[in-house]
């Protein structure tokens, strides 16, 4: 519930506040992005889209399932039967994704790996805003900057007892208190986390999955 008092609106909770203002925000924005996860590509074949860019976000196989393992979802008994659905998935929509078979989307499916975006993040936010008709900004670099580096946000970051509290002083000014690790060490977590027998046998059903997708940015790469 709000109120006004004197001409300002009053918000009974902090989430109440927050909803409202992310509302305006949405309404008020010239572009409005939705993410989905585990959601095929092929799925738009039934969905009317006319006015909506696509951009098929993908990562290496092994970063997946080594995640899946880390939530218990997977683990070494199921993995190699895990993996062989999970790459024939992936090989079907990256084909589809290339070959631009989505005749009813007037723009054509971006592609882009998140190796690919971690290994040159500003590089490749440039050539994913432009493909979209985003306008890149300062701001935006900085909020990249931000996000694929490791980096503590607290609130008031001048607070003495909260760098004691955290232990470090690598903190940036922010609203909320957030822990963020590196993305290029997200990015590459499986090669430390399983083992060289394990990642052997999940290449052995995987290698047209890992042969498709960039791990790095390259003209003649998925990633864009």
């Amino acid at each position: 519930m709000k109120s006004r008092r004197g001409g300002i609106k009053q918000y009974d909770n902090k989430k109440e506040w927050c909803l409202a203002r992310w509302e305006k925000a949405c309404q008020e924005a010239s572009a409005r992005v939705i993410k989905t996860i585990r959601l095929s590509p092929r799925a738009l074949e039934t969905m009317h889209l006319p006015d909506v860019k696509v951009v098929h976000l993908t990562r290496h196989p092994l970063g997946i399932l080594n995640s899946r393992m880390n939530i218990g979802e997977v683990n070494t008994t199921n993995m190699i039967a895990h993996a062989r659905h999970l790459c024939q998935m992936m090989e079907q929509d990256i084909h589809y994704v290339n070959n631009k078979k989505v005749e009813h989307i007037k723009e054509p499916i971006v592609p882009v790996t998140f190796e690919c975006l971690v290994s040159s993040p500003v590089s490749v936010t440039k050539k994913l805003f432009h493909s979209l008709n985003l306008n890149y900004s300062l701001q935006t670099e900085n909020w990249i900057g931000e996000h694929t580096h490791d980096v503590i946000k607290i609130p008031n970051a001048h607070n003495e007892s909260l760098r004691q509290e955290t232990g470090t002083n690598n903190y940036t000014h922010g609203t909320f208190h957030i822990r963020k690790t590196s993305s290029k060490d997200v990015a590459s977590a499986w090669r430390r986390s399983l083992s060289k027998d394990l990642i052997q046998r999940i290449k052995g059903v995987c290698q047209g999955v890992i042969d498709a997708i960039a791990s790095e940015e390259s003209s003649k790469s998925v990633c864009l």
